[in-house]
Parts: structure tokens; sequence; C-alpha cells
């Protein structure tokens, strides 16, 4: 039996051309072309995507940190956790100086923190927690796209 070298096609050990494209077969073993070798970018993915999910979950950001230093996919993931919890954390000091801001209530009997105040808190929560779902999602989809706003911040890159 001879194989086609252009297609890979059987054909007769007596003929002239191949059936499939024309070209003239070789009396040889076709041998199929090698998969291509596992790209190490999508290994590193898959092996480090429960690393990159853990970036953005506060606190422990640390352990892809310091646990898969060796991993690109965990390493960006962990920067961009990173950027979050430095925001997180000015988002707490902002909300502890603005809680000193108090009205007098009614009769000046009592001083309470006024309602824009909490709106402000609530609403830089609501986006640093619409933040981390974003990266979360980022993350396990294996790519290596940063939440919208923290690839502006200068914050952790090399």
């Amino acid at each position: 039996m001879a194989f086609c070298t252009k297609c890979g096609a059987a054909a007769d050990e007596g003929a002239a051309l191949c059936p499939a494209c024309a070209a003239a077969p070789q009396p040889q073993a076709y041998v199929p072309p090698q998969a291509a070798p596992a790209d190490d970018t999508q290994k590193d993915i898959n092996d480090n995507k429960v690393m990159a999910i853990l970036s953005y979950f506060s606190l422990l950001v640390l352990i892809p940190w310091f646990a898969a230093p060796n991993s690109k996919f965990a390493r960006f993931h962990a920067r961009q956790g990173m950027k979050l919890l430095v925001v997180w954390v000015a988002s707490w000091i902002l909300s502890f100086l603005l809680s000193f801001i108090k009205v007098r209530g009614v009769y000046g009997l009592y001083s309470y923190t006024p309602g824009w105040v909490h709106t402000i808190n609530w609403l830089i929560s609501l986006a640093i927690t619409v933040f981390a779902v974003l990266g979360i999602v980022k993350a396990a989809q294996g790519k290596f796209e940063a939440p919208p706003l923290l690839d502006k911040i200068p914050l952790f890159d090399k």
C-alpha cells in the first residue's frame, strides 16, 4: 500500500497518480503529522486557575502571591487582586474618615452621620465587588484580562 506524500490518501501500489489530489504516490509508509506540543501557557492556565480565582478574595490574594510565584497566569491575577485589595483598604480608610461627619438631629439632642455618606460607602463597596466578580470570571475563563480600570493603576506592575 502506498500513500500520497502530499495529502496522505491511500493509493494502489501500481497507481501513477493519487486518486485524491493527482500527485505521484510514494511507496513508503504514511506518517501522520505529530500533534503540536502542549502549549506551556495553556498548561499554566489549567494548573493555576484556582490560584487566579483566589486572587480576588481580599486577603486570600496572598495565597497565590506566595504559593505560585512562577506562574504567569496566577501572578497576573494576583497583581490585579493586590490592586483591588489596596483600593478596598483605601475605601475603608475613606469610610472611617467620612464617619466623622456628623449632623445635629432634632432639637440638637443627638448627632448622626448623614445618609449621603452611607450612600458613598455603599457605592464604593458595590464597585469593588463588581470588579472582583469580573476578575473571577476572567480568571475562570483562563484569560489574561484585568477588570476595568484596574489595569490603569500602576501598582505591582513590572
